[in-house]
């Protein structure tokens, strides 16, 4: 199974560790639950998960497959998904994350407004996108026409 951010996480071993993720995670741009300190000292949470878009600290694992690492590989993980960066020209399809048979859009990237926004945080919060070549594009336009007859 590949390993995402969505399924590894951190064993935090001190408050001193705890401290660092969350300089490297700052510096990485990356949001965390408001009281993550108060989660590990109070609630002896210990382990650092990416879960609904945010850094949090757990108890225990979710039921779902998930793998260990140190938080070099995490860091590591965050910095190649920033090399995947959308360009002028790119075609992009893009569904809704959390509700993926709602529908979908292919738009061609054309402005640098377009590529910000598909660059950015929030449109990786809230959609799964791939950058995809002219003839699948036409493809899917296709199909999606053919259907609508």
């Amino acid at each position: 199974m590949e390993r995402t951010l969505e399924n590894v996480h951190v064993v935090i071993y001190s408050k001193k560790m705890l401290k660092e993720a969350i300089k490297r995670l700052n510096n990485l741009g990356q949001v965390m639950e408001i009281d993550i300190i108060n989660s590990f000292d109070i609630h002896g949470c210990d382990l650092l998960v990416f879960h609904d878009s945010f850094f949090k600290m757990l108890e225990l694992l979710p039921s779902h497959p998930n793998h260990e690492v140190t938080l070099n590989e995490l860091c590591e993980m965050i910095i190649s998904l920033e090399d995947h960066q959308y360009k002028l020209g790119d075609i992009v399809f893009s569904e809704l994350k959390h509700n993926p048979g709602a529908g979908f859009t292919i738009q061609n990237l054309m402005r640098k407004d377009m590529v910000d926004f598909h660059n950015s945080r929030i449109c990786k919060d809230l959609y799964n996108t791939r950058k995809i070549d002219n003839e699948t594009a036409e493809r899917l336009r296709k199909e999606f026409l053919c259907g609508k007859q």
